[in-house]
């Protein structure tokens, strides 16, 4: 009888984990869809403006004045943006108009928006 329980509950986590571990994975990959959106958005209303703001709470103001909600990644202090306007640092992808900052809590990816209008998430 101890045996059937046992190999019954090797039955049901062999099944439940995979499934608990793919809901985490969708979701760390919703959230970082989100991010990439965010960088998007930002990005347009950048290039709307001529590029001609300088700071990041500027354009998330301008952002907000239009109604558009960013939802903007997990900050490791509150007190200090999650993005920022590079315009001009160039890596293998090209050049860089917007990334997030180091303020970010998730340390595997920095999401960048390029000058050509590519958003990519890189791996730090």
């Amino acid at each position: 009888m101890k045996l059937i329980k046992v190999i019954v509950c090797v039955l049901i986590l062999s099944i439940a984990i995979p499934i608990v571990l793919g809901l985490i994975a969708n979701h760390r990959n919703a959230i970082l869809e989100e991010r990439m959106n965010d960088v998007k958005i930002l990005g347009e209303i950048y290039n709307k403006s001529s590029n001609s703001v300088e700071n990041i709470s500027i354009l998330q103001k301008a952002i907000a004045e239009k109604g558009i909600k960013l939802y903007n990644p997990i900050p490791k202090n509150m007190a200090l943006p999650c993005y920022e306007i590079v315009n001009g640092i160039t890596n293998a992808h090209g050049i860089v108009q917007i990334q997030e900052t180091t303020n970010v809590a998730d340390s595997r990816y920095v999401v960048r928006l390029y000058q050509d209008g590519v958003v990519i998430a890189e791996p730090k």
